[in-house]
């Protein structure tokens, strides 16, 4: 939002100045606050006074609590994101039990960081960050380009790293698979899917504006070890998955690891 952007600018400028360190801005919208969060701490696109933009970004899984924070690169260590995010926590409407985060470049500052940030607070490196991936999307679309010491060249590059995809453990494959659709009225508020009847695992974050005469796709796995695949598929933090029509391949992408299911026979249509 322009305040939010008016902020955020102004604030860096005062630290930049030599100004004591500014709170962030704080926004909560409509809806339920998860007590799941997701954290970045990152340059951005912009440079003031010939230095780099560093921001501390957190959202809970809803997307509903927004907080951002530049920070000066020279404060950019474990010590003082751990003094930022301790105080977001204490200032927060609802207190966080796991704080999540995705990048790789990131991991060992924010790993000391966020250990023992607050009491009753779980520390998980995840790439199911799909709130944080949304916002900073939004934020470099039209927040950035709008600041002074816009950089285009600067934009990150793709968010996430992977690497060569492992073959799929025997145990788990799939002998089959199908493309379907579902309505997406059946997942939205008064559909018939909801948490409580989803079975093994969670449902998908819902974006907000979803046509409810609009259809989801997914894939549909056929197979004898359905029951391992889904107790696996439910604790294995999966990201992304991506198809090889030609190769007849899915790869699914899990934390920082890829996994290959070579040969599967298509069960149904492409389209």
């Amino acid at each position: 939002s322009p305040a939010l952007l008016r902020s955020t600018r102004d604030s860096f400028s005062a630290e930049a100045a030599g100004a004591s360190a500014p709170a962030g801005e704080m926004t909560v919208g409509e809806g339920v606050i998860s007590n799941v969060w997701e954290l970045d701490c990152y340059s951005r696109p912009v440079t003031v006074a010939g230095k780099k933009l560093w921001e501390l970004v957190i959202t809970d899984a809803n997307g509903v609590f927004r907080y951002v924070e530049p920070i000066p690169a020279n404060k950019v260590n474990s010590r003082e994101v751990k003094t930022r995010i301790a105080a977001v926590i204490d200032e927060a409407p609802v207190r966080p039990k796991q704080i999540k985060f995705f990048r790789r470049a990131m991991f060992n500052m924010l790993n000391i960081a966020l250990t023992d940030v607050a009491t009753g607070v779980a520390v998980k490196p995840s790439r199911t960050t799909h709130a944080l991936y949304t916002w900073l999307e939004e934020r470099e679309k039209y927040v950035y380009p709008e600041m002074r010491g816009y950089k285009k060249q600067l934009a990150a590059a793709p968010l996430l790293d992977i690497n060569t995809p492992e073959k799929m453990p025997d145990a788990l494959r799939g002998e089959r698979f199908a493309f379907v659709t579902l309505p997406a009225s059946e997942i939205l508020p008064g559909g018939d899917i909801d948490g409580s009847n989803i079975g093994v695992g969670s449902l998908c974050p819902v974006p907000e504006g979803l046509n409810p005469d609009g259809m989801l796709p997914g894939i549909l796995f056929i197979t004898s070890r359905a029951d391992n695949l889904a107790m696996w598929l439910a604790g294995s933090d999966l990201s992304f998955v991506k198809v090889d029509l030609k190769r007849r391949e899915l790869v699914m992408e899990v934390r920082q690891t890829r996994y290959q299911t070579p040969g599967a026979r298509h069960g149904g249509s492409s389209k």
